[in-house]
């Protein structure tokens, strides 16, 4: 888990202890309670969904507008280039707090990325995404184990051990608020789109954001006002997905290559055919 050493982190994100009324705005059913948006600009924020055609509608007692807008998560790359309020931006952080932690250890930073030679160079090292320099708003997410070794030491325990535990735990902890995250935003209408290349080379990541040790870059997190509404694309059939015994699934099934030749003509008729068709073959 660890990169090299580096100095201490001067980026931090903005003090986020505002006071917050009570009264909440509420988005396909999800509440804000933190964030106070006129009703006419929210509306006029709120980008044209299309039904996902590779999602079957549940019927009304089986669904809940969150699993509806679950379903029909697409990722966003082009924005309008309006600003997000600080207070959203707060409350989206909070809603991703809420999410389940291991041990209740919330193993994890958020970087708010604003220098635009940072954007620019971690874009580069990304794979040349342009969408990092363009959104609103570019989040890294990090697994960070600083707190909880300090907190080791504090308890006379000694530096933090089993690194590899602790390690998956982090990256599981981030994981799941980034989710939290991208959920609350799409409630308000917003759109966003996770850069897992920044792995490609962590080093620049580290050093354009001067990430101490202990503390690891997972992905990254595009959020702004979206100027485009893609098709969804299309997910493995359910009884792929939820299984018994992998074996009543896996033997003489065909399924997985058929399912592979339709991702194939969908990611074709987007000019991005071969990304998804390595599934696995029969056993």
């Amino acid at each position: 888990m660890s990169l090299r050493l580096m100095r201490r982190n001067p980026i931090a994100l903005r003090n986020q202890h505002t006071v917050l009324r009570k009264r909440g705005l509420r988005s396909r059913s999800i509440a804000l309670g933190s964030v106070r948006v006129g009703a006419k600009g929210l509306v006029s924020r709120l980008p044209c969904r299309p039904a996902n055609p590779f999602a079957r509608t549940l019927d009304n007692h089986q669904t809940s507008p969150v699993i509806e807008l679950q379903i029909s998560h697409r990722s966003i790359r082009r924005y309008t280039g309006e600003p997000i309020p600080d207070e959203l931006l707060a409350a989206l952080i909070r809603a991703g707090q809420g999410a389940a932690s291991s041990s209740f250890i919330q193993a994890y930073s958020i970087i708010r990325v604003t220098r635009p030679a940072a954007r620019a160079a971690i874009a580069r090292a990304a794979g040349n995404q342009p969408w990092i320099e363009q959104a609103a708003e570019f989040l890294i997410f990090c697994a960070d184990l600083r707190r909880v070794d300090a907190a080791c030491r504090h308890a006379g325990a000694g530096p933090l051990e089993g690194r590899t535990e602790y390690g998956l735990a982090a990256v599981v902890d981030v994981a799941l608020m980034a989710q939290n995250v991208l959920l609350a935003a799409e409630s308000v209408g917003l759109g966003g789109v996770y850069i897992g290349g920044i792995r490609n080379d962590p080093e620049t990541v580290v050093d354009q954001l001067q990430i101490p040790e202990l503390v690891v870059p997972v992905f990254g997190l595009c959020l702004g006002w979206p100027a485009e509404s893609p098709e969804g694309k299309p997910r493995q059939p359910l009884e792929l997905i939820l299984q018994a015994l992998f074996r009543l699934v896996w033997a003489g099934c065909q399924t997985p290559w058929s399912h592979a030749a339709g991702v194939a003509h969908a990611l074709r008729l987007k000019g991005d055919a071969g990304r998804w068709v390595s599934l696995p073959a029969t056993r």
